[in-house]
């Protein structure tokens, strides 16, 4: 556990890949998504839907894995700071 909040480039890296996590789901989303219809059938509503929920949750994982990787860096500062003292 030590090893891993010493070493700064995992979080680093964690930051970088949630935020491209981030710009896939946004692209999902104008690819497949899109701007909703006007007036949709049932079928087209429930496309759109699906096809949203997934934009959703891919940009949900990027979020989560850009606050794991800033816990871990508050984390590392915080015992860095306490072996000091």
């Amino acid at each position: 556990m030590e090893k891993i909040i010493r070493n700064k480039k995992i979080f680093m890296w964690g930051i970088i890949g949630g935020i491209i996590i981030i710009i896939m789901g946004l692209f999902y989303d104008l690819i497949f998504a899109g701007i909703p219809y006007q007036d949709p059938t049932p079928v087209m509503a429930q496309k759109y839907t699906y096809h949203r929920t997934i934009a959703e949750t891919i940009e949900l994982i990027g979020i989560v894995i850009i606050l794991i990787s800033l816990l871990g860096i508050s984390l590392r500062k915080l015992i860095k700071l306490s072996k000091s003292m």
